[in-house]
């Protein structure tokens, strides 16, 4: 494991958090059966796949399903999960998460990629609410947070160059005295250890590969819009162009289908 101890303790004294990492080949592995590996029984997970130029496959490969912190927010609501349940009101969610990073202070170790763990996540369109007044009428139907992010504690950083796998753990640093840094070296050693052998020793789901016989019985299609009520929105849309007050407008509705396919096969 990298970093050793006498340079781990030299981090820790001036950092939050620290990684540690071991390396392991991936001449019989790709990013998608070690996702399936350590996803399965996680409720929130990441895979990141690396592509340039709209068709070539980048160098790095990035999965997560683990973390330090669950950080999520709707409207001026925030949650933080992972440290003792915080709760929080903010006019500016995006600024609590930056904060958040700081407070973390992680230390880097230059022969890691410069992407391998940090705040991972998502931000919502309504998020624009926080920074421009808007009307707000649509119903909530969906109940989804404004943003979404998962602070990394272990993490599988695929180099598809090197054919080798990057396991890295980002160890929180809560004490500096030497008998906490030394239990936190360990406890890294420990869980890369656990972590390695869960991507070598555990089998891949069939879902990873397998989809189910293909079903000759008609999907069941819903939308949020009847018919109806759509082309009467396209026809308000119409009068709104005559009228000069719009050029153009994007109407839409969502479709929905119940499905038993494995999402990772979708």
């Amino acid at each position: 494991m990298k970093p050793d101890y006498k340079e781990f303790k030299k981090l820790a004294l001036r950092h939050g958090l620290v990684p540690s990492y071991v390396e392991l080949p991936a001449d019989m592995e790709t990013p998608v059966t070690v996702y399936s590996k350590l996803s399965r029984s996680e409720p929130y997970s990441v895979l990141f796949e690396s592509v340039e130029g709209g068709g070539k496959l980048g160098r790095y490969s990035f999965i997560s399903a683990s973390h330090l912190f669950k950080f999520q927010s709707t409207g001026h609501q925030i949650s933080i999960e992972g440290r003792q349940s915080e709760f929080i009101q903010s006019h500016d969610p995006l600024n609590e998460l930056r904060e958040l990073l700081k407070e973390m202070n992680p230390a880097v170790l230059p022969e890691l990629p410069q992407f391998c763990g940090g705040a991972v996540g998502m931000v919502g369109y309504d998020m624009v609410r926080n920074f421009e007044k808007l009307p707000d009428r649509l119903a909530d139907d969906l109940r989804l947070p404004d943003t979404l992010f998962l602070f990394t504690e272990e993490c599988v950083v695929f180099d598809h160059w090197k054919h080798k796998m990057l396991l890295v753990r980002w160890n929180k640093i809560g004490s500096k005295i030497e008998s906490a840094i030394r239990k936190s070296y360990r406890l890294g050693e420990t869980r890369l250890k656990s972590l390695a052998a869960e991507i070598m020793n555990r089998s891949v789901p069939d879902s990873a590969f397998l989809s189910r016989k293909p079903s000759h019985q008609p999907l069941k299609v819903r939308s949020n819009h009847t018919p109806d009520e759509f082309c009467a929105k396209v026809k308000r849309v119409k009068e709104y162009i005559r009228a000069g007050d719009i050029i153009q407008t994007v109407l839409s509705q969502r479709f929905e289908i119940e499905s038993k396919v494995d999402p990772l096969l979708a």
